[in-house]
Formats: structure tokens, C-alpha cells, sequence
């Protein structure tokens, strides 16, 4: 169908009494594209917390159907106060495709104070990020990874060493220079992973 028809065939699911079905919907309405980004935000602001959700992930496959990041990243401002590690869980995988595009976000949710589920959202997001050959996105990711790898949490701390850990590659697009006090600051890590790892990278 093309895209005319399938929004005139989720339109109506959208309002349906069931949150399920609403729910599907949101998460469909994504593959619209630059079109749908509007209505999933409405969703997010005034929907059950459910049906908000499906729409969020609905957001991610709007981004890949050439919806704009950075506003698709904006419609879930609504969430930060209720679910921020959603929030940083999106983001990090619309990173995938436009991580130029979210890495403010990430450089934030990395340096959350709060929550480690959010940190390491971050990490997944900043190594997809950091796998953009040549890209200013790249380097800035493989300082942030560098951020993480320093974590005062050990989990963060593996996650982000594992990412950099491909760096002594040279077909990694990670920053060598970069990464490379974080990664000596590393190898004195109480946890021997995360000193293997960095070890390994260097």
C-alpha cells in the first residue's frame, strides 16, 4: 500500500478501545515516516503509558524511513520526567541510522547522575554512533565512550570497554587518539574484564 492508504488504515486503530490495538498502531504508524512524527508525539503526550511506549519505538522506525532525528528526538521530551531510560533506550537505537543527529542526547544520558540503565543506554547508542566512518559523530562518540569507560558503575564500565575495544583495528572508525587516556586509565580498573579489555585495545 502506499503510504496514503496505510495511514487511512491505522488512522482509526489509533482510537480504538483497546490499548493494544492502539498500541500496535502507534508502533506501525512509524513506518509512515516523516509524516507520522507529529502524531506519535501527540500520542506520547496524552496516551497511556503503554500505548506512549509503542509510540516511542514507533519514532525509531520513522527515523529510518527518513523522518528527521532530531525532531522525532524532541517528541519524546514528554517522557524524560516519567521514563528517561526509554527515552535514552530510543534514542540509542536511532543512533543506528543518524547517530550525528542524537548525540547530544547520548552526551547527556551518559553523564546521567541518576541512573545506570540510562548510562548504558548511552553506550549502545555512542558505539553505534562511533561506527560512522569518518564522521565528526565517530570521534565525539569515542571520547563519551571513553566518559563510560571510567563509570562508577562496573556493567557501564564492561559495556563501554567491550565497544572500545576494536579501536587497535585499523578498520574500527574509533578515534585512537581520543580514546587512548581513557583507555590507560582503564588497565588499572578493579574489575579484570574491563582491564583486559582496555589492555587488548591499547
Amino acid at each position: 500500500a502506499i503510504p496514503d492508504d496505510a495511514e487511512l488504515g491505522l488512522d482509526p486503530l489509533l482510537d480504538d478501545d483497546v490499548s493494544k490495538v492502539r498500541a500496535a498502531a502507534a508502533r506501525a504508524y512509524g513506518h509512515l515516516g516523516r509524516v507520522a512524527v507529529g502524531e506519535l508525539g501527540d500520542i506520547i503526550k496524552h496516551e497511556s503509558s503503554d500505548v506512549a511506549e509503542a509510540a516511542a519505538w514507533g519514532l525509531v522506525a520513522a527515523v529510518e524511513a527518513g523522518a528527521p532525528a532530531g525532531r522525532a528526538a524532541a517528541a519524546l521530551s514528554p517522557l524524560l520526567k516519567t521514563d528517561k531510560p526509554l527515552v535514552a533506550q530510543v534514542i540509542a537505537q536511532m543512533a543506528r541510522t543518524r547517530g550525528a543527529n542524537v548525540l547530544g542526547y547520548l552526551q547527556n544520558f551518559v553523564r546521567d547522575k541518576d541512573s545506570p540503565t540510562v548510562r548504558s543506554a548511552a553506550v549502545d547508542g555512542l558505539c553505534f554512533a562511533s561506527a560512522h566512518p569518518g564522521s565528526t559523530a565517530a570521534r565525539s562518540a569515542s571520547v563519551l565512550l571513553g566518559v563510560a569507560a571510567n563509570d562508577s558503575v562496573v556493567a557501564v564500565r564492561r559495556q563501554a570497554a567491550q565497544c572500545l575495544a576494536p579501536v587497535a583495528d585499523p578498520k574500527s572508525h574509533l578515534d585512537r587518539d581520543e580514546t587512548a587516556e581513557a583507555l590507560e586509565l582503564a588497565i588499572e580498573d578493579r574489575d579484570p574484564h574491563v582491564a583486559e579489555l582496555a589492555l587488548f585495545a591499547l
